[in-house]
């Protein structure tokens, strides 16, 4: 960032920051804090260059919404942000890890600081790296009401509890009407449960522990989402698989899987035990031959997504004689959008170009590509178009994060005269990390 000094002299124009009215000065500062990599450390920082912008960030609610719970964590400070944030919405973290291994957290310092602005909360972080006592949701805290909250965050995918109670705990038993987003992972998902009531987005993420989800378990948990639109399974989470009963979930419009060190049997269970009719979008990640067979043999005896328009497959690995991935892609004859992204991407385009007659092309409403990564392979891209052209079905888009500039100028030209070419750039992911893990 910037020092004061260095802000008056850095533009390329006849404006300073100092000449900025305070309202524009206040959504830099707020715009600064969502790139900032450091814990607090922005809006302090921006609060003590000088005494107007101390003026600006003091009185700029949502430039202190941030709230962070932990045994090092000053409770006057937690009360200086509630204070300063005003009527703004707040995103509160907590990580209950104690001083020492094993040691339990303890909310009464903070308790009677957050409860008077509970109806604030927009959002709620549970992140912990440590086994710690399940006691901790017999908390007033985790009794409450939280009638704002939108999007709940359970992440001990290091963690766990310490003590041997097994039994399920609740999380803001008071109610959470509007909740529509939840994230968990690791112990998470298995011991604690939300209101799922009015659930959309559903994240389940993988266990690094030796306790995984049971099937009666996951049954149960979904079945409890009537509203659920998007769906997320990241690993694989539940330890066996004795003959899962079905899961009806006509909502859902989107899932999203990834086969990370996944066996065969655990891809053959989820595809055959979500009953997805109505879905429009599916995303497998880490697919490699194995993940592709077991797909084909599903979805070879049955078409289970009769209205599914795209299709992403990140992480591919298949080889070029890889007939499993044709068998899956004659299964979904509606899709418009494919995403092939990985080191092998090609191979999987040549398969897709392989069909001689126009009745067999796979794919047939294709109309948009996605391909990473774009380099000196493009030929394989070249072949692609040019056989659908041949038959009529011709691709309409090409997408990718790779530079169009390492294609071969006459590749280039010959690809612009028949598509639509768009770059965009993948997300720095490195730049910015999740707010509850800049310890």
């Amino acid at each position: 960032m910037l020092s004061h000094g260095e802000a008056n002299t850095a533009g390329v124009s006849s404006v300073t920051i100092d000449s900025l009215p305070n309202e524009l000065l206040a959504a830099v500062f707020v715009t600064g804090r969502e790139h900032s990599s450091k814990l607090h450390a922005h809006e302090m920082e921006v609060s003590h260059v000088a005494r107007r912008w101390r003026n600006v960030a003091v009185h700029t609610g949502a430039l202190w919404t941030n709230i962070f719970i932990t045994c090092r964590q000053s409770p006057q400070l937690i009360s200086l942000y509630l204070k300063r944030s005003g009527s703004h919405p707040l995103y509160v973290t907590l990580i209950p890890d104690g001083q020492r291994h094993y040691e339990s957290f303890d909310m009464s310092p903070f308790r009677n600081i957050i409860i008077p602005h509970i109806n604030r909360i927009r959002q709620f972080v549970l992140y912990s790296t440590r086994e710690f006592n399940s006691t901790l949701f017999k908390d007033p805290l985790f009794r409450s009401h939280l009638p704002q909250l939108k999007t709940l965050l359970i992440d001990w995918d290091q963690g766990t509890f310490f003590d041997n109670d097994n039994v399920e705990s609740g999380i803001f038993t008071g109610g959470t009407p509007l909740l529509t987003s939840v994230e968990l992972r690791g112990d998470g998902g298995i011991r604690v449960r939300p209101s799922l009531a009015a659930v959309t987005t559903l994240t389940l993420g993988s266990v690094n522990t030796s306790r995984k989800w049971n099937t009666i378990h996951f049954h149960d948990f979904l079945a409890a989402t009537p509203q659920l639109s998007s769906l997320c399974i990241d690993g694989e989470i539940i330890g066996s698989w004795p003959d899962p009963e079905p899961i009806a979930i006509p909502s859902l419009i989107s899932l999203d899987i990834n086969f990370e060190l996944s066996n065969r049997i655990f891809v053959r269970c989820i595809i055959t035990t979500l009953m997805t009719p109505n879905l429009e979008s599916l995303t497998l990640r880490d697919v490699d031959e194995r993940v592709i067979m077991a797909l084909s043999s599903v979805l070879e005896s049955q078409h289970r997504y009769p209205l599914l328009q795209s299709l992403h497959f990140y992480g591919i690995s298949i080889h070029e004689s890889a007939n499993w991935f044709a068998t899956v892609l004659a299964t979904l004859p509606v899709v418009t959008h494919l995403s092939l992204i990985g080191g092998e991407a090609y191979n999987a385009a040549d398969i897709l170009a392989r069909n001689t007659s126009s009745a067999d092309v796979l794919l047939p409403e294709l109309s948009s590509l996605r391909f990473e990564p774009m380099d000196e392979k493009v030929d394989s891209i070249y072949n692609l178009i040019s056989h659908r052209l041949t038959h009529g079905l011709p691709i309409s888009q090409l997408q990718s994060s790779s530079s169009i500039d390492t294609i071969p100028q006459e590749r280039q030209a010959w690809l612009r005269e028949r598509l639509e070419l768009v770059e965009f750039p993948l997300p720095n992911r490195s730049l910015v990390l999740p707010s509850y893990m800049l310890f």
